[in-house]
Formats: C-alpha cells, sequence, structure tokens
C-alpha cells in the first residue's frame, strides 16, 4: 500500500496528494497504508471494514466463524485467483492457492501463528491523516467493532464517525453517502475549504428507535455520558432494574451445552423510551459439566403484541436481534486492556474449564444504538447456538463447536447482570 500511494502521488499528473476509500476489504486497505504513514497519504475513506481479523470475525469470543470466513474465500477469492484466466485447472488452481481455512483452525490463540504479527503491526494510532470512518449497526459478525475502534484510537486531528444499518453495501453507495463521501474529499483533496466540513458533526449516529431509523449529532464516541445501567437475569425469564437474590445460591437456568438455550429474559413493559448508546456487557456466572462452553448472546426489542421488533439485516435480511455476542468459556481470560465498563478478552491460552465449577465470566458486546420504545420490553436470549434467523453466511457451525467438547448441560446463575450504556437525549 505504501508503495501505491507514493507511486500514485508522485507522478507528473498527480497533484500529489492521495486518498483512499472503500468498503470492507477495501476499507481495512484503507486502515493498514494509513498506519505506514505514506507521504502522500492524504485522507482515508474505510466503510464497513474490521480492524482486527482474529477478534472482529475469525475467532469471536473464541468461537470460530465459520460461515463468513469460507463464503468469502470461495466467493470472492477463488473465483479471481491469478491463472483462472490463463487456463489453469481446478487442480492446479489448488495447488497453488493458500489454505485459508487452514490459518484459522490450525492457531487457535493470539499467541499463536500469523496472529501476534498482525497484532504487533496493527497500530491504529498510527493513522494521522484525517479519516471518515463508517460502520453497520447491523454488522455484529464482522466489521461492526472496526469502525467505531478507528475512530476511537487514530490519531487523526480530522475524524469523523458516522454509523449506519441494513445492507452491507448499500450505505456506501447512496447518494448522500457519496454526497459525505465527496464533501470530506474535496476539502483535503482540493482545498475546498468552504464546502460545511468544518461545521459539519464530527460523530453523526443512526439512532435505531424500534424498526424507525433517525440521525442524530453526538458531541463524542463512545457518549462520555453513558450511565452503565444494569439489568438482572430474575425468575421466570424476568430481567429486572432490581437486583436478585435468592436463598439457593446455585439456582441457575440449565440448557443443552451445544443445541439448548433460547432462554429469553425481558423488562416489564418501559414507562419511557430507554436508549442504550455505547458498549454493553454482561456479568455471569456460568457452570458446565462438558469439557468447555459456547455463550450465544442476542438482543431485541418486544413490541406491545409481545412480538420481536424486526428490521432489515446486514445481508438485506429480515432481522429481529439487534445486536449478537459470544464466548467461549476457555477464552474468558481478561485482557490488560479491560476496563469495568469495557471488558476486553485476551485470548492468549485457555483458561481451565473444570466439570461443575461456577466461574465468573465478562462477556463483551459490539457497541450499538438501540432505544427501545415507551410501551415495548427489552429482551436478551442466553444460549448456545446461532439464533435460527441467522444466514449461513454468518453462522458459527465450524469443527470446533463438537459433541466431544461441548455435549453436556450449561448453567447460568440468576442474578447476573447485563449492563447497559443508558443516556437520555432529547427528543
Amino acid at each position: 500500500a505504501y508503495d501505491v500511494v507514493e507511486w500514485a502521488g508522485t507522478q507528473d499528473w498527480s497533484s500529489g496528494k492521495v486518498a483512499m476509500c472503500g468498503i470492507s476489504y477495501f476499507g481495512m486497505a484503507c486502515y493498514w497504508a494509513a498506519m505506514q504513514q505514506p507521504p502522500h497519504l492524504t485522507a482515508i475513506v474505510p466503510y464497513e471494514a474490521l480492524t482486527d481479523m482474529y477478534g472482529d470475525t475469525v475467532r469471536q469470543g473464541g468461537v470460530w466463524h465459520t460461515g463468513f470466513q469460507k463464503h468469502w474465500f470461495n466467493n470472492t477469492i477463488v473465483p479471481q485467483q491469478y491463472g483462472r484466466n490463463e487456463g489453469l485447472n481446478d487442480a492446479q488452481l489448488m495447488k497453488q492457492r493458500f489454505d485459508y481455512e487452514a490459518l484459522q483452525t490450525k492457531w487457535l490463540w493470539r499467541s499463536e501463528g500469523p496472529w501476534p504479527v498482525l497484532d504487533r503491526e496493527r497500530q491504529l494510532a498510527k493513522i494521522k491523516v484525517p479519516i471518515l470512518t463508517a460502520g453497520n449497526w447491523m454488522d455484529s459478525e464482522v466489521h461492526l467493532p472496526g469502525n467505531a475502534r478507528s475512530f476511537e484510537q487514530a490519531s487523526s486531528t480530522w475524524k469523523f464517525l458516522e454509523m449506519h444499518t441494513g445492507n452491507h453495501l448499500a450505505a456506501y453507495y447512496d447518494a448522500a453517502q457519496i454526497a459525505r463521501q465527496i464533501q470530506f474529499l474535496d476539502y483535503f483533496l482540493k482545498g475546498k475549504l468552504d464546502n460545511g466540513l468544518e461545521s459539519s458533526p464530527r460523530v453523526e449516529l443512526l439512532i435505531r428507535r424500534g424498526a424507525e431509523n433517525f440521525y442524530r449529532s453526538e458531541k463524542s464516541w463512545p457518549p462520555q455520558d453513558a450511565v452503565f445501567t444494569p439489568l438482572y437475569l430474575a425468575p421466570m425469564g424476568c430481567l429486572s432494574f432490581e437486583p436478585y437474590t435468592s436463598s439457593t445460591q446455585d439456582k441457575a437456568i440449565e440448557y443443552a451445552g451445544l443445541t439448548g438455550g433460547s432462554d429469553l429474559f425481558q423488562t416489564d413493559v418501559l414507562n419511557a423510551d430507554f436508549e442504550i448508546l455505547g458498549y454493553p456487557h454482561l456479568d455471569l456466572t456460568v457452570s458446565t459439566d462438558a469439557r468447555d462452553m459456547d455463550i450465544f448472546v442476542y438482543f431485541y426489542i418486544i413490541d406491545p403484541s409481545g412480538t420481536k421488533v424486526e428490521v432489515r439485516g446486514n445481508h438485506d435480511e429480515p432481522a429481529v436481534s439487534l445486536l449478537r455476542g459470544w464466548l467461549r468459556l476457555s477464552h474468558r481470560t481478561l485482557s490488560k486492556d479491560s476496563r469495568l465498563d469495557r471488558p476486553m478478552l485476551e485470548q492468549l491460552k485457555p483458561a481451565p474449564v473444570e466439570e461443575d465449577e461456577w466461574y465468573n465470566v465478562k462477556i463483551p458486546m459490539p457497541c450499538t444504538s438501540i432505544l427501545v420504545p415507551k410501551g415495548c420490553r427489552f429482551a436478551v436470549a442466553l444460549q448456545a447456538t446461532d439464533e435460527e434467523e441467522i444466514i449461513p453466511p454468518m453462522r458459527h457451525n465450524g469443527p470446533d463447536r463438537s459433541q466431544e467438547l461441548f455435549r453436556g448441560t450449561n448453567r447460568i446463575r440468576l442474578g447476573g447482570k447485563i449492563i447497559l450504556p443508558y443516556v437520555v437525549r432529547g427528543s
């Protein structure tokens, strides 16, 4: 990337100012180029682009994200492999092809294989050029964490964050989004200093109020005035604003370790709007008689009729889960960068999992915007597998989820907390 930028910036026809703009894989290239700091790179515009391959998509909470990795490689890389147009047959192409799946299955921990190199080289603070980074609230499985993280960690004086929802490609090619991209690039590449960029919001978020959306600017990201508010797992599927205590310490929900769950915990009907904006996390006490335990977490809004509110997913599919998170019990160790309000996983070596032992775990969740309207309920599902609605490329069906490791009974103790960044905004 460094050499390409410098070539473009030193041609006779070049102004000497080079920008990079792209979505997904091409947005990821923007980060890596900017971290190398080529002198002629002037600005970057990464849309829906992850920054941490291991944590954002390959090993989400420790669970191998098989569906997307296979889908992407087989449908994007293999058809474009060099040599196909030169007449090589499938056997010859396969022989020359890197085993992408083995890269992920062979090295389980951040301390192994290519992952330490990527972690060492990925220094987002080295991004100093102006950046307009745009993410998608519905992309929990791949890119969502990266755009928020790039805004938070880049050292750029000029940095802008936009968040939207829906289809992965739609926003990047939307007329209003293109106008925003042009405004940003014109300012830094063409010197159009009177085009309104200076007065535009640095943080512009699509706020999701049920199935309705509207844009609102924020003073900071994540919001500095968020109050971390715990909701407690209580009997009968209740999600309570009051702490739950039981005379029986081990009172818990139980479900099959590989396929069970779908336990839905709901608040009472809310008598006012309740807005979640920022990074939620869970604080649970769990146990299993299996060799390991996967926890899948889903957030919902339940409308007055008792139906889960439906939105459009990242592949334009109907979706009812507004945020998704994961944790494998053996990956529970927290990193040195963890904070009380924002746990982060270390994932350098396995934590012990002993049969029927109880463990306190923190489950980090991607950032989100969920405004639960008055008259609705907020709900959380805790289970051992993907929600039925999750489309095949986004499912977690890999060989790492075997009967040998996960067959047994999982337990989650009541009284556990879902901790939400609650904000109050005007209407």
